[in-house]
């Protein structure tokens, strides 16, 4: 295949619409109706993910019904702003919880080993404080991974990857940023760079070693159009296509049910 025609074929497996947008909002508002409840909670961070499982989750299920949370540990004025900024477009309910306290409790007790293992406690109390919230008002928890994070298991088990519901878990990070732009979301969120806020400076792409414009492409290719990683290798840099690969089948385990061994 030369190069325009591989091209076309993932941009072309890579398309979103607004029809899309009506999808996802009439599927959460089934998944509501089915569970037998009414409201929901969501963790913002001030990115583009979690944005938009807000804005789809006020259309789904009235604004009145959404409870949004804010719960640094490092602190971000910017991220604040821009959090006051979508919940006031949106209009839901919204609540700062600082979770230093909680947090620095827990390192002082059990002294994680390394920036990553506080990042992942970090990553792990926020979902138990948004249960917790949700437990108190009846509500699920939507979760705001999306499909190339999933794919290369970059989340917390446990932590970011708990929910009950992910709304735009079929999104590659590529389609969720056309999609945010389909539903009006401010501009700078949408091309706000990405990171998951765990330790100061982290960033989704240094972290990964590879650009989401390239992963996306790459995992396209082989889950969308069902290419072998070694033929993929043709069209990117070989040893961006190894990383993608190597991060997909060592996060095996987090896309499955913990085993039950018979005996």
């Amino acid at each position: 295949m030369d190069p325009d025609s591989f091209e076309k074929k993932i941009l072309s497996a890579l398309k979103t619409s607004s029809a899309d947008e009506k999808s996802l909002i009439l599927k959460i508002k089934a998944h509501f109706k089915k569970a037998g409840k009414k409201t929901a909670v969501i963790g913002l961070s001030g990115g583009v993910d979690s944005s938009l499982v807000c804005y789809l989750a006020a259309k789904a299920l009235g604004k009145e019904n959404v409870f949004a949370y804010y719960m640094p540990y490092v602190h971000d004025e910017k991220d604040e702003l821009d959090i006051e900024q979508l919940v006031k477009l949106v209009g839901v309910n919204y609540k700062k919880f600082d979770l230093r306290g909680i947090v620095d409790k827990i390192c002082e007790t059990i002294k994680p080993r390394n920036t990553l293992a506080a990042g992942n406690i970090r990553a792990r109390a926020r979902m138990i404080t948004l249960y917790s919230f949700a437990n108190g008002n009846d509500s699920l928890v939507l979760g705001t991974g999306n499909r190339t994070e999933l794919l290369l298991g970059y989340f917390t088990k446990y932590g970011d990857g708990a929910c009950d519901l992910l709304p735009i878990g079929k999104l590659y990070k590529l389609q969720v940023w056309d999609m945010a732009r389909l539903s009006k979301l401010p501009e700078h969120i949408i091309d706000k760079v990405p990171t998951a806020g765990l330790w100061k400076g982290q960033t989704d792409e240094s972290e990964l070693g590879v650009t989401y414009r390239e992963i996306d492409r790459i995992l396209a290719a082989h889950f969308e159009l069902g290419m072998p990683w070694k033929e993929i290798e043709g069209y990117f840099v070989p040893k961006k296509v190894l990383r993608v690969k190597e991060l997909h089948e060592a996060s095996f385990h987090k896309r499955i049910n913990p085993e039950i061994l018979d005996f």
